[in-house]
This record gives structure tokens, C-alpha cells and sequence, in this order.
């Protein structure tokens, strides 16, 4: 599969993940959609991508909650009034999505995504790389562990 093609399914699965394929028109164009969903979370994304995240990475709306830095209390309004998450709360939401699709493209399988993603990782100093993404520092050591993975570089 070819890098661009790579990206556009990643790109999908986001998408995905996030529950927002109704609101971002899907095109051909991997462009388009990264606009698009960029827009998004600018504009902040549902509540409702919360519930999309914690329900893929198998967490309550609670930890879900903290790992964007919001009470449970705001995210339940937010949910009620159908109000937008801020852009900071949508980037980290797109964060764990992102992470998430990268992961499952590296290993081709969502079970061993998931499973990946919530176990201790002796190449990230025995953290749990979902634990993490809640700094963009944290998602590139992810990352990173992810390419010598893709490249078969022992980690």
C-alpha cells in the first residue's frame, strides 16, 4: 500500500472513530477531508466524539472525560445541550483518534490496536502509550514507537 493511500485510510478511520462521518462530506481527496476535519475541530467537535473514543479504547465517559481535561459534569452538559467541544478538547479527542487509526494501519487488526495501546510498553520507559496522547510530546513517542514497529525495528 502506498504512503498516500495509507493516509487516506487513516484518515477514514478518524473519521470514524469520532463518529463525524455525517458531518465531514466524504471526498476522494485526502486534502479535502484533512481540511475539513481540521474546520472541525476548530470549530469543536460533538460531545458525542467522546463517547466515540471511549467506547473504541473501552474507557467510562469519566476517563474519558479526564484524558481531555474536562469534568464529567461539563462533558454531560455538553452532551445535553449539544454544544461543541472547545478546540483544545477537540484536538485531544482528534489526538486519541489519530493515535488510534495510526496504530491499527502498523498492526493491521483493531483487537491488537486496542490491546497495544492499553498495555504497559517497555520501549516507552513501561508507560501506557493511551496514557500518553494527552501531551503532544506523549503522542510523538507513540508515534515513534509505532514507525520502528511498521519497520521492524526491535521495541
Amino acid at each position: 500500500m502506498t504512503q498516500t493511500a495509507h493516509a487516506m485510510l487513516e484518515a477514514e478511520t478518524v473519521i470514524k472513530l469520532l463518529g463525524v462521518e455525517k458531518a465531514i462530506n466524504q471526498t476522494s481527496q485526502q486534502s479535502d477531508t484533512t481540511h475539513k476535519l481540521t474546520r472541525m475541530v476548530r470549530q469543536g467537535l460533538p460531545p458525542s466524539a467522546a463517547e466515540h473514543i471511549a467506547e473504541y479504547y473501552g474507557l467510562s465517559y469519566q476517563q474519558v472525560s479526564e484524558l481531555i481535561g474536562i469534568s464529567i459534569r461539563t462533558l454531560e452538559r455538553h452532551r445535553r445541550e449539544n454544544k461543541p467541544l472547545s478546540p483544545v478538547q477537540s484536538d485531544r479527542l482528534l489526538r486519541y483518534a489519530r493515535v488510534a487509526a495510526r496504530t491499527e494501519a502498523v498492526f493491521e487488526n483493531t483487537w491488537a490496536a486496542q490491546n497495544w495501546l492499553k498495555r504497559a510498553n517497555p520501549a516507552l520507559g513501561g508507560e501506557i502509550p493511551m496514557y500518553l496522547l494527552d501531551t503532544e510530546m506523549g503522542a510523538k513517542q507513540v508515534d515513534d514507537v509505532l514507525v520502528r514497529i511498521e519497520y521492524g525495528v526491535y521495541s
